[in-house]
C-alpha cells in the first residue's frame, strides 16, 4: 500500500507545481508555452502605430524670379554724404503750402541730393519718385524719435546703380528694373528760418 501511494503523492506534487506555475505566468499575461515568442513581438513595430510626418501649416508664400543684376562695386561707406541729412525748406519756398506740401518738397530735396553726380556711389541713385507723402495715424502713435512739430510717412522709389548700397539697409520691394520702392516716417520741425526734415526712429 505504501508503495503504490508515494509514488502517486510525487506525480500530484509535480502536477501541482505546473499548474502554479502556470497560473502565474498567466496572470503576467503571458502564455506559459510562448512567453518568450511573445514578448519578442510586443516590442515590435506595428505598422498601424508607424508614424507619420505632421506637415506644418505655412501661409502661402510665392517667390518671383526678379533678375536683378546691379554692378558689384565694394566701396566704404561715406559717413558725410550717406548719413541721412537734415534735409532744409527756406520760409520763402514754403509760404502759402500746407504741410503735406512742405513735407512733400523736403522729401524732394533729400532725395535729390543723392541724384547728384558728386554723390558718393555708396548712396547714389540714379533717379527717384516721391510716390506720396501722407499723415498716418498708427505711425504717428508709436514711440519715435524725435517728435517733431508733424510727422509725416514718404512713399517712395529710387533707382539703384550698385550693389552693395545704404539703401537695401531699409525694407523695401525691387524690380527687374532696379527701381526700388520703400517708406520711412519722418518728422519735420519748424526753426527760425524754415523747416527741418529728420529721420523718425524708435
Amino acid at each position: 500500500m505504501f508503495l503504490i501511494v508515494e509514488p502517486m503523492a510525487k506525480i500530484i506534487n509535480i502536477a501541482l507545481v505546473v499548474m502554479i506555475f502556470s497560473f502565474l505566468m498567466l496572470g503576467c499575461g503571458l502564455p506559459a508555452t510562448f512567453a518568450t515568442s511573445s514578448a519578442t513581438a510586443s516590442i515590435s513595430p506595428s505598422p498601424e502605430l508607424t508614424a507619420t510626418a505632421t506637415e506644418i501649416f505655412r501661409p502661402n508664400v510665392f517667390v518671383t524670379a526678379t533678375d536683378i543684376q546691379l554692378p558689384y562695386n565694394l566701396v566704404e561707406t561715406d559717413s558725410s554724404y550717406c548719413q541721412p541729412p537734415y534735409a532744409f525748406l527756406p520760409n520763402q519756398d514754403a509760404t502759402g503750402l500746407s504741410d503735406n506740401e512742405i513735407a512733400f518738397e523736403l522729401v524732394r530735396l533729400w532725395l535729390s541730393r543723392y541724384e547728384k553726380a558728386e554723390a558718393h556711389p555708396y548712396c547714389r541713385i540714379d533717379e527717384y519718385i516721391v510716390n506720396a507723402v501722407y499723415f498716418d495715424q498708427y505711425t504717428s502713435n508709436l514711440p519715435l524719435e524725435p517728435k517733431g512739430d508733424f510727422m509725416r510717412v514718404a512713399d517712395f522709389s529710387i533707382k539703384l546703380i550698385q550693389f552693395p548700397n545704404i539703401w537695401m539697409g531699409f525694407a523695401g520691394e525691387i524690380d527687374q528694373n532696379h527701381w526700388y520702392r520703400l517708406k520711412h516716417p519722418f518728422v519735420i520741425t519748424k526753426i527760425n528760418d524754415g523747416y527741418r526734415m529728420e529721420f523718425a526712429y524708435p
